[in-house]
């Protein structure tokens, strides 16, 4: 299982490119880096991660 390290760098990642696509309004790229986002929690949920 990934290190809390590792998901602390996925978090700022997160954050950072959502942000940087609001701020660009772009929101057919938002739409799609979300599903990216949820994609990869679900793949680190079936791999184990707790979020509780």
């Amino acid at each position: 299982m990934p290190s809390a390290e590792t998901y602390s760098a996925l978090d700022r990642e997160i954050v950072q490119n959502t942000d940087k696509i609001l701020k660009t309004g772009a929101p057919a790229l938002l739409s799609q880096r979300l599903r990216t986002i949820a994609q990869t929690l679900d793949k680190l949920l079936s791999e184990g991660l707790d979020l509780c």
